[in-house]
C-alpha cells in the first residue's frame, strides 16, 4: 500500500519482477494504463493520484514446482514516481520452495482397503522370519516334550517288567532239590543196508570209459622220425638266418663292459645236452621201414 505525501497530484509507473521463470502479474486497479494486447500485465501506470491519498497494489505469481532442486522466489514491486523517476520504491517478498524430488505429494486422510492391505502386507514381510522362527521352535519342542513323556513311559514299563517277583520263604528249598536228567529224544535216522546204498550210488553214477589202446610200436616210430626231421628243418633254418646276418652284418663284436666280467670255468658235467638226432653219439641209427602206399593209412607231410 503507497501513500501520496507530496505537494501536488502525481503519477506511478509499477512494475513486477522475479528471480524465476514463472507465471506473474498484477490485478490492474481501476484506471491503470497498460500495452494493448498484454494478458498477463507486469507494468502499468497510475495517473493523477491525488495529495493524501492511498493506492494498494495487488499481484499473483505462482510457485515453480518444476525446479530440480530447491530454491527461493523473490519477488519484488518496483514504484516510480512519474515526476521523480530516478527514485524508486522496492517491495520484496521471498518464498521457500521445494524441488520435484523433495515434493511429497498429499495423503489421503482416508484410510481405504487398499491401505489395509498394503500395511498387512508389509507387517508380514518385516515380521514373517520371527513368526516362522517362532512356529517351528514351538514344534520342535512340542515334538521334544512328547518324546521325552514317552520315553520316561517305556523306561518306568521296562523297569516294571525286569523287576524280580519277591521270593518266598518256601522258594529258596526249590533250588537245591535233584531235578530229573531225563535228556529230550533222540530222534533216529533212516538206515540203508550197503548193498542198497551200493546199488543206488552204481546206479546215479556214469558208466566208466574204456581205456585207449596203446598203438602199434611201427606207427609210433613213423611218428618220432616226421617229429625229428621237421625239428632239423627248423634248427637248418635258424641257422642259414644266423649265416645270412653274419654275411650281411659282420660277426656281432661283444660289448665293452663285458671286459669288467670275471671268466668262468667251463665244467662239462654241467651242461645237459639233449641230442635227438645222434648228431654227437656215436650209437647205430635205428631204421624203420615206412609201409607201403597200399597199406598206409595216414598222410604224412615231409
Amino acid at each position: 500500500q503507497l501513500r501520496n505525501d507530496g505537494n501536488l497530484n502525481d503519477g506511478l509507473i509499477i512494475q513486477l519482477q522475479s528471480s524465476h521463470s514463472t507465471a506473474m502479474k498484477f490485478n490492474l486497479p481501476e484506471g491503470a494504463i497498460v500495452e494493448d494486447g498484454v494478458e498477463s500485465p507486469r507494468t502499468f501506470e497510475m495517473d493523477s493520484l491525488p495529495r493524501d491519498s492511498n493506492f494498494t497494489v495487488r499481484g499473483t505469481a505462482e510457485i515453480p514446482t518444476d525446479q530440480i532442486t530447491n530454491g527461493t522466489l523473490v519477488l519484488e514491486i518496483v514504484v516510480r514516481s512519474i515526476f521523480d523517476p530516478e527514485t524508486e520504491f522496492i517491495y520484496t517478498i521471498e518464498y521457500d520452495f521445494l524441488g520435484e524430488s523433495w515434493i511429497e505429494e498429499k495423503e489421503d486422510e482416508s484410510y481405504s482397503f487398499s491401505d489395509f492391505t498394503s500395511d498387512a502386507i508389509e507387517i508380514f514381510m518385516g515380521w514373517w522370519l520371527v513368526v516362522a522362527a517362532v512356529a517351528i521352535a514351538s514344534i520342535v519342542l512340542n515334538k521334544a516334550v512328547r518324546d521325552r513323556i514317552q520315553r520316561k513311559e517305556a523306561e518306568r514299563f521296562q523297569k516294571n517288567i525286569e523287576q524280580p517277583k519277591p521270593e518266598k520263604e518256601g522258594d529258596w528249598m526249590q533250588k537245591f532239590e535233584r531235578k530229573d536228567n531225563t535228556g529230550p529224544d533222540l530222534i533216529e535216522s533212516p538206515s540203508v543196508t550197503p548193498e542198497a546204498f551200493s546199488a543206488a550210488f552204481k546206479a546215479s553214477s556214469k558208466t566208466p570209459s574204456q581205456a585207449l589202446q596203446p598203438l602199434p610200436e611201427d606207427i609210433r616210430n613213423v611218428a618220432t622220425t616226421v617229429l625229428d626231421h621237421h625239428a632239423l628243418e627248423a634248427q637248418k633254418a635258424q641257422m642259414d638266418a644266423l649265416a645270412s646276418s653274419i654275411q650281411s652284418s659282420g660277426v656281432s663284436t661283444q660289448h665293452n663292459e663285458n671286459q669288467n666280467l670275471q671268466p668262468t670255468e667251463n665244467v662239462a658235467e654241467r651242461t645237459v645236452r639233449h641230442d635227438t638226432q645222434n648228431l654227437m653219439t656215436n650209437k647205430p641209427v635205428h631204421q624203420t621201414t615206412l609201409p607201403s602206399k597200399t597199406v598206409e593209412t595216414d598222410d604224412f607231410d615231409l
